[in-house]
């Protein structure tokens, strides 16, 4: 059916932007997303071998301070999108800080971070809730770096 869609050149965009699309919504299943890349804000989903492998070591690096360093000289949206989503959230946030201040990430993966990380919830935590732990802090500040960064961009959370 997407094919067909497509072969009749469907408008693939949406005024609300890519949370809104069909792209967005056929993220569950890696082949179809990537029929609909031509869609704005969309990105490739489907790794090739050797990109898998880069994600792998990086997911699976030992040293959180390495981990960091190898996130930020990314020059691949592709896979830092596929860091961000396949990233074990409970190890903390810092590596999350690098991909977030690195120029590749797209807004796609910015969206993702934040609802990955639960956003909303650590906005929501008052000074009081978050004074006893500075993970918590930190959760907080990241929550806020990725809602700046989402509304520079113009598009919605």
């Amino acid at each position: 059916m997407i094919k067909l869609l497509l072969e009749y050149e469907v408008e693939l965009n949406s005024p609300k932007g890519i949370l809104a699309t069909a792209w967005n919504a056929a993220r569950m299943n890696n082949a179809i997303a990537d029929l609909l890349l031509k869609t704005k804000g969309a990105i490739r989903l489907t790794l090739n071998s050797e990109e898998q492998r880069e994600v792998d070591n990086i997911l699976y690096e030992e040293s959180q301070d390495k981990m960091c360093s190898m996130i930020r000289v990314l020059s691949s949206s592709v896979i830092l999108h596929a860091i961000v989503n396949g990233y074990n959230w409970d190890d903390g946030p810092e590596p999350m800080f690098a991909a977030l201040e690195n120029q590749a990430c797209a807004e796609i993966t910015l969206l993702d971070m934040y609802e990955l990380m639960e956003g909303d919830y650590w906005l929501e935590q008052d000074e009081e809730e978050l004074s006893d732990s500075s993970w918590k802090i930190c959760w907080r500040r990241l929550a806020e770096k990725l809602t700046k960064k989402i509304n520079g961009l113009n598009c919605e959370i």
